[in-house]
């Protein structure tokens, strides 16, 4: 069986700001790194699956079971079955905005997230990256019932993205 060690997701934001005056030149700034370091296992910070993958779809779009990605195996040849994610990319490469929505009943901490509602929208502006992060507690759960995310474009074009899960299961 394998095990996944550890995994930190990591971001940093740098900004330098100048205004150049008649008689001098005003600088401001701003650098703020993000870290998040995962364990291996299934309680807070910890991970003990990663599923990745470039997906182009057309129409419709992809719909997406964040429980077992459609029978997908990982490196290893092992099933999928999360009961959480810790931590959900959604990378655009496309030149219109994409439209990420979730299924009925996929769960409270989904919900939260869509503003409380099931079958909501969230729109990922064209060739931006959508990054949930939620280390501690149950993350945002997945149950094997009701599960799927679907992703597309917003007008029903060709689309590729990068999609990154970690969980645990």
């Amino acid at each position: 069986m394998s095990t996944l060690r550890q995994a930190n997701f990591t971001a940093n934001l740098n900004v330098s700001i100048d205004n150049a005056l008649s008689l001098y030149t005003v600088n401001d700034g701003l650098s703020q790194a993000f870290s998040q370091l995962f364990a291996s296992g299934t309680g807070d910070n910890q991970v003990n699956k990663l599923y990745s993958a470039q997906v182009t779809t057309t129409g419709a779009g992809l719909n997406l079971s964040v429980y077992n990605f459609g029978g997908a195996k990982d490196a290893f040849g092992q099933a999928y079955a999360l009961a959480g994610v810790r931590l959900l990319i959604i990378q655009s490469f496309s030149d219109n905005n994409i439209v990420v929505s979730i299924s009925s009943g996929l769960g409270n901490a989904w919900q939260y997230l869509f503003g409380g509602t099931t079958d909501d929208k969230l729109r990922i502006s064209a060739r931006g990256t959508l990054v949930l992060l939620a280390p501690t507690n149950v993350g945002y759960t997945v149950t094997p019932s009701a599960n799927t995310i679907n992703i597309a474009d917003e007008f029903s074009l060709t689309t590729t993205f990068n999609i990154m899960v970690l969980g645990y299961q």
